[in-house]
């Protein structure tokens, strides 16, 4: 199982990479993760995974604005990801 998150402030931010697996596959699922982040540093993100990331992130707005502390916190979130309230 291999999960991902990021976390955005305004001038900061953090990046989750969880991956569960046996205790003598550990160095190679390390191995796999660094050189996916390697490769990513070197080339970029390609158009389409950045829409897919858009989509992702907008879909998450939507769904969490059932109580008010979500909207505050999609609020927060199209001000600084679309410089806009939606």
């Amino acid at each position: 199982t291999v999960y991902s998150m990021i976390s955005n402030g305004t001038d900061s931010g953090q990046s989750l990479i969880y991956a569960g697996t046996d205790p003598d596959k550990v160095e190679k699922v390390k191995d796999i993760i660094y050189s996916n982040l390697k490769k990513i540093k070197r080339e970029g993100f390609n158009k389409n995974l950045l829409e897919r990331f858009k989509t992702q992130i907008t879909g998450f707005m939507i769904i969490n604005e059932d109580d008010l502390e979500s909207r505050m916190t999609s609020l927060c979130l199209n001000e600084m990801v679309f410089g806009k309230y939606r």
